[in-house]
Protein backbone atom coordinates (compact mmCIF):
# COMPACT_ATOMS: atom_id res chain seq x y z
CA UNK A 1 0.00 0.00 0.00
CA UNK A 2 1.24 3.47 -0.92
CA UNK A 3 0.46 6.32 1.49
CA UNK A 4 -0.28 9.61 -0.27
CA UNK A 5 -1.44 12.97 1.03
CA UNK A 6 -3.50 15.20 -1.23
CA UNK A 7 -4.55 18.80 -0.85
CA UNK A 8 -7.89 20.42 -1.42
CA UNK A 9 -6.37 23.88 -1.78
CA UNK A 10 -8.78 26.78 -1.33
CA UNK A 11 -8.15 30.36 -2.46
CA UNK A 12 -10.72 33.15 -2.38
CA UNK A 13 -13.65 30.72 -2.63
CA UNK A 14 -12.10 28.62 -5.40
CA UNK A 15 -10.42 25.19 -5.29
CA UNK A 16 -7.31 24.10 -7.18
CA UNK A 17 -7.56 21.10 -9.51
CA UNK A 18 -4.57 19.72 -11.43
CA UNK A 19 -4.55 17.62 -14.61
CA UNK A 20 -1.91 14.89 -14.92
CA UNK A 21 0.62 15.57 -17.68
CA UNK A 22 0.96 13.37 -20.76
CA UNK A 23 4.18 11.75 -19.45
CA UNK A 24 2.45 10.54 -16.25
CA UNK A 25 0.28 7.46 -15.66
CA UNK A 26 -3.42 8.31 -16.04
CA UNK A 27 -2.54 11.34 -18.17
CA UNK A 28 -5.42 13.75 -18.64
CA UNK A 29 -7.15 12.82 -15.38
CA UNK A 30 -7.73 15.48 -12.75
CA UNK A 31 -6.59 15.20 -9.15
CA UNK A 32 -6.08 17.01 -5.91
CA UNK A 33 -2.29 17.46 -5.93
CA UNK A 34 0.01 15.93 -3.36
CA UNK A 35 2.40 13.03 -3.08
CA UNK A 36 3.84 10.06 -1.25
CA UNK A 37 4.72 10.21 2.41
CA UNK A 38 8.36 9.64 3.27
CA UNK A 39 9.10 7.23 6.15
CA UNK A 40 8.11 8.73 9.53
CA UNK A 41 6.53 11.77 7.83
CA UNK A 42 3.05 12.97 8.76
CA UNK A 43 0.43 13.46 6.06
CA UNK A 44 0.40 17.17 6.82
CA UNK A 45 4.17 17.69 6.56
CA UNK A 46 4.31 15.54 3.40
CA UNK A 47 1.58 17.65 1.82
CA UNK A 48 3.32 20.94 2.58
CA UNK A 49 6.58 19.55 1.14
CA UNK A 50 4.98 17.98 -1.95
CA UNK A 51 2.88 21.03 -2.83
CA UNK A 52 5.95 23.24 -2.65
CA UNK A 53 8.00 20.77 -4.74
CA UNK A 54 5.30 20.20 -7.37
CA UNK A 55 3.57 23.57 -7.55
CA UNK A 56 5.97 26.05 -5.86
CA UNK A 57 3.22 27.43 -3.63
CA UNK A 58 2.90 27.75 0.13
CA UNK A 59 -0.16 26.35 1.91
CA UNK A 60 -1.58 26.31 5.42
CA UNK A 61 -3.26 23.18 6.77
CA UNK A 62 -6.93 23.68 7.70
CA UNK A 63 -8.56 20.28 8.24
CA UNK A 64 -7.80 16.63 7.63
CA UNK A 65 -10.59 14.51 6.14
CA UNK A 66 -11.04 10.73 6.62
CA UNK A 67 -8.62 8.46 4.74
CA UNK A 68 -9.63 6.87 1.44
CA UNK A 69 -8.23 3.51 0.26
CA UNK A 70 -8.46 2.74 -3.44
CA UNK A 71 -7.23 -0.27 -5.41
CA UNK A 72 -5.97 0.48 -8.91
CA UNK A 73 -5.08 -2.50 -11.13
CA UNK A 74 -1.38 -2.42 -10.15
CA UNK A 75 -1.32 -0.67 -6.78
CA UNK A 76 -3.33 0.20 -3.72
CA UNK A 77 -3.21 3.77 -2.41
CA UNK A 78 -4.25 5.16 0.94
CA UNK A 79 -5.05 8.83 0.47
CA UNK A 80 -4.95 11.35 3.29
CA UNK A 81 -7.06 14.27 2.03
CA UNK A 82 -6.38 17.60 3.68
CA UNK A 83 -8.22 20.87 3.19
CA UNK A 84 -5.70 23.72 3.05
CA UNK A 85 -5.55 27.38 2.36
CA UNK A 86 -3.30 28.91 -0.30
CA UNK A 87 -0.82 31.30 1.34
CA UNK A 88 1.53 32.51 -1.41
CA UNK A 89 3.03 31.82 -4.82
CA UNK A 90 1.54 31.05 -8.20
CA UNK A 91 1.36 27.39 -9.27
CA UNK A 92 3.94 26.10 -11.74
CA UNK A 93 3.55 23.07 -13.99
CA UNK A 94 5.81 20.08 -13.26
CA UNK A 95 3.73 16.90 -12.89
CA UNK A 96 0.64 18.54 -14.40
CA UNK A 97 -0.16 20.10 -17.76
CA UNK A 98 -3.05 22.24 -16.55
CA UNK A 99 -4.05 23.81 -13.25
CA UNK A 100 -7.36 25.55 -12.65
CA UNK A 101 -9.06 27.36 -9.79
CA UNK A 102 -12.76 26.52 -9.85
CA UNK A 103 -15.85 27.17 -7.77
CA UNK A 104 -16.45 24.01 -5.71
CA UNK A 105 -19.62 23.09 -7.61
CA UNK A 106 -17.69 23.22 -10.93
CA UNK A 107 -15.29 20.50 -9.77
CA UNK A 108 -17.82 17.77 -10.60
CA UNK A 109 -17.47 18.58 -14.32
CA UNK A 110 -13.86 17.31 -14.46
CA UNK A 111 -12.68 13.78 -15.32
CA UNK A 112 -11.21 12.83 -11.91
CA UNK A 113 -8.85 10.04 -10.88
CA UNK A 114 -11.00 7.27 -9.36
CA UNK A 115 -9.37 7.59 -5.93
CA UNK A 116 -10.17 11.30 -5.81
CA UNK A 117 -13.91 10.88 -6.44
CA UNK A 118 -14.85 9.95 -2.85
CA UNK A 119 -12.67 12.83 -1.62
CA UNK A 120 -14.48 15.25 -3.90
CA UNK A 121 -17.82 13.94 -2.65
CA UNK A 122 -16.75 14.20 1.01
CA UNK A 123 -15.50 17.76 0.47
CA UNK A 124 -18.65 18.95 -1.32
CA UNK A 125 -20.97 17.34 1.25
CA UNK A 126 -19.06 19.02 4.08
CA UNK A 127 -19.41 22.54 2.71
Amino acid sequence: MIDVSCGIIEREGKVLAARKASHKPYAGKWEFPGGKLDPFETAESALIREIFEELAIQIRIVQRLPEVVHAYPYKVVRLYPIICQWVSGEPVYTDHDKIVWLDPEQLVDLDWMEADLPILDMYLRGR
